[in-house]
């Protein structure tokens, strides 16, 4: 697993989802949570290209790649 960290702008490139999205999906716990350094947020790669690619397992599995989300 790659242990690179992340800053968001680089986990909207690898993740097709706005930051607002993100954000949203961390705190419904669908999202790995970021480690923070006092106001920096930075992501596990490995964590994050493993969402990725479960994101394309589900779109093949015919189920729907964004779920839809509780109010």
């Amino acid at each position: 697993m790659n242990d690179n960290l992340l800053r968001i702008s680089e986990v909207c490139r690898i993740v097709p989802l706005s930051r607002p999205t993100i954000y949203r999906r961390i705190r419904a716990g669908l999202f790995p949570s970021p480690i923070k350094d006092g106001r920096c947020s930075f992501w596990q790669e490995g964590e994050v290209r493993a969402y990725a690619a479960n994101l394309v397992q589900q779109q093949r599995a015919g189920n729907p790649a964004c779920p839809p989300m509780s109010a």
